[in-house]
């Protein structure tokens, strides 16, 4: 697939490399993520389409510039730590993902 954000807008440099950088793969119902290696992941065109319904490119540079910075702000790090001592804390996996989108 072309790299949408190849223009000649300055801006969109640096979402098109975090485009380039970024694995597309079907990662069924979730939009997107960052493992703890701080790689990107971001669901295919067709599950977003059907995910988000108003999907267009606008989203996807937001979706990118969202998993960015949750990479930042070193979250996929802090999580998977968290994940090791879940068992002495009572929040649980899905609350742990909306404090972090939180903050991001």
């Amino acid at each position: 697939m072309a790299n949408v954000f190849l223009t000649e807008t300055p801006a969109d440099i640096e979402t098109a490399i975090l485009y380039e950088k970024a694995t597309i793969h079907d990662i069924k119902d979730a939009v997107a993520y960052v493992n703890a290696k701080g790689e990107m992941f971001v669901n295919t065109e067709d599950n977003l389409s059907r995910i988000l319904p108003k999907y267009n490119d606008d989203m996807l540079r937001w979706i990118l510039w969202h998993e960015r910075y949750h990479t930042l702000l070193k979250h996929p790090t802090r999580y998977f730590n968290y994940m090791e001592r879940a068992s002495k804390f009572t929040l649980t996996h899905n609350e742990v993902n909306i404090i972090m989108d939180i903050l991001v």
